[in-house]
């Protein structure tokens, strides 16, 4: 439960002109504490009587009784989504992904800091910075290791982390050729271009015509 006290003494910061009217409610507060859920009530009745109901500062006031929830933002990963060319190998197990997830958004932070040190040339920080990549680049190594063991991946090249919905799945990318761009949003088109570029975007060449 919040402070009585000071929560009459913030309010008192906002309207100065309350004390006639909240300092003898503190100052039972002070002489009866254990009655303090009595003297909450008292209060909460004095600022929703009429008069304080159009107080212009009513707002302020409110948010010092109940103050407002904080918004929980959703963390960033940098998870891929699965496409139509990448082969599922298996979900990774929840204990697992965890993991990848920390390791994931200790990524993330490390590239803030990196963009920080390199801006502020701090020394410090880019010392730091190695430290934790060193540590970063040995945990990565662990859970490679956990996962090929796991789904039996030692002869598999291609491997990949993605998200499918809201699980972690271990794909297998099946490599493709991307199309020869000769400048800025501009294709080559021949025969074979156009081929590649259509497997490209996951659309399947039409078979040829017989000349």
């Amino acid at each position: 439960m919040k402070n009585l006290g000071r929560t009459i003494d913030r309010i008192l910061k906002v309207d100065p002109s309350l004390e006639e009217k909240l300092t003898p409610i503190k100052n039972k507060w002070k002489k009866y504490p254990s009655k303090a859920l009595n003297y909450w009530k008292e209060l909460l009745t004095l600022l929703n009587a009429p008069p304080l109901m159009v107080h212009p500062r009513r707002s302020e006031i409110k948010e010092l009784i109940v103050p407002k929830t904080p918004v929980k933002r959703a963390p960033i990963y940098s998870f891929e989504d699965v496409t139509h060319t990448d082969k599922i190998l298996g979900v990774i197990p929840e204990n697992i992904a965890d993991t990848i997830r920390r390791h994931d958004r200790q990524s993330i932070d490390l590239a803030k800091m990196s963009t920080e040190a390199d801006i502020t040339r701090n020394m410090a920080l880019k010392i730091e910075l190695n430290r934790r990549e060193a540590q970063l680049d040995i945990n990565s190594k662990k859970i490679w290791f956990t996962l090929k063991d796991l789904f039996k991946l030692w002869d598999k090249a291609n491997l990949s982390i993605k998200r499918n919905k809201s699980l972690l799945v271990m794909v297998e990318t099946v490599p493709g050729v991307a199309p020869t761009f000769i400048g800025p949003g501009i294709v080559k088109m021949d025969e074979a271009t156009l081929k590649q570029f259509l497997q490209y975007l996951g659309y399947t060449p039409p078979p040829e015509e017989n000349q």
